[in-house]
């Protein structure tokens, strides 16, 4: 996925850039760490169980090891054009707004550097458990992230 320019809600412009390799796996790595043993289905990735979804978000986001990755490849991007750091949501120029769209921008920011992860990596996998089990279609298929 090549960087991402997005127009928040708010107005305010987020540009998330791509981190290296060593820091997106770093992310990756912390995230599938923070959810080790919880169950996860296709219907909750694609929003069908919003409250499981919630839960993965809230468990993710209050993880420190996320956290520190995090902020190593959120400072590669830019909100309204300033690097993104812990300071500039105590910038008083910015107001409440850039807190208000913190949890969009760590969610944008994990997009860019996991999803290229898991997209081919989900595809195979569900055609490899259709073509091991003999059925026609998986409905949902469940994971508990070891």
């Amino acid at each position: 996925m090549p960087d991402l320019d997005i127009d928040l809600d708010s107005g305010a412009k987020l540009h998330v850039t791509m981190c290296p390799f060593i820091d997106c796996k770093a992310l990756t790595d912390a995230l599938l760490k923070s959810l080790k043993g919880t169950p996860i289905s296709t219907d909750d990735i694609f929003g069908k169980d919003i409250g499981v979804l919630k839960d993965l978000i809230i468990e993710a986001l209050t993880s420190q090891e996320v956290d520190r990755a995090l902020w190593k490849c959120m400072a590669r991007s830019t909100y309204k054009l300033q690097r993104i750091t812990p300071d500039l949501f105590d910038d008083l120029k910015n107001g409440e707004t850039a807190r208000e769209d913190f949890y969009r921008v760590c969610l944008e920011v994990i997009q860019v550097n996991c999803k290229p992860f898991f997209v081919k990596t989900f595809s195979w996998l569900k055609a490899h458990l259709q073509k091991n089990t003999n059925t026609p279609e998986l409905k949902s298929e469940q994971t508990v992230v070891q």
